[in-house]
């Protein structure tokens, strides 16, 4: 059995089924540390998914929101069709071996198999986000940190070099971002609680914290 789920022909199957099991254990520990470890793709795909009323779709958004790329969180689309294309995958060359007694090779099945997954990907993604709506699950922008406070975590932040801040969403999970002081000659380190004020791209500005103004005063 061995043997079949690493044969050749079966490369592609077994390589998809390996990042399965990697990325479930990533989301297995991002959730118990509470993290999101596929936020900004879900930012991503908010924005790119998110059309005015004169815009024209160009394939690769029609093709997104026609998966129903984006209706669910990330991850259980990814994971999804990681598992969805190895079992096809699988399921098709047992198939092709019981009635030709050999396997196809792995040129011919993994485009075949991929071909086949993409409308269960739509099914499944259809079925999920009635269950795990993308407006009530744990997927947030990142827009949405700006006024919350902060703890810078790792490195000493001025307003030229940035270091990592800790902050918590409403559902209670911890976001690191990058972040440098909004003020010319102020120096955050870590330990220090700041307030996000702004975006500069990736990169977040803050402001001395209430606490640290509190003491001053």
């Amino acid at each position: 059995m061995l043997d079949y789920f690493l044969a050749p022909e079966n490369v592609p199957f077994a390589v998809v089924t390996g990042l399965f099991g990697l990325m479930s254990v990533l989301q297995i520990v991002s959730f118990i540390l509470g993290l999101e470890a596929l936020s900004g793709l879900d930012d991503w795909l908010s924005a790119e998914l998110s059309f005015d009323v004169d815009h024209v779709p160009t394939f690769g958004e029609a093709l997104l929101s026609l998966l129903g790329i984006g209706k669910v969180p990330a991850a259980f689309s990814i994971l999804f069709f990681l598992f969805g294309f190895a079992s096809v995958g699988y399921g098709l060359q047992w198939g092709v071996a019981t009635l030709s007694g050999s396997l196809w090779p792995s040129w011919l099945a993994g485009p075949v198999a991929f071909v086949f997954t993409l409308p269960l990907l739509r099914a499944a993604n259809g079925v999920l986000a009635k269950v795990v709506p993308m407006d009530e699950s744990f997927a947030v922008s990142e827009n949405t940190f700006v006024g919350k406070l902060a703890v810078v975590t790792i490195g000493t932040m001025t307003h030229e070099r940035s270091a990592e801040v800790r902050l918590e969403d409403e559902h209670g999970r911890h976001h690191y971002v990058q972040a440098v002081a909004d003020a010319a000659g102020e120096t955050f380190r870590a330990g220090d609680e700041v307030v996000i004020v702004g975006r500069q791209g990736s990169v977040f500005t803050v402001v001395r914290g209430p606490a640290a103004l509190l003491l001053e005063e």
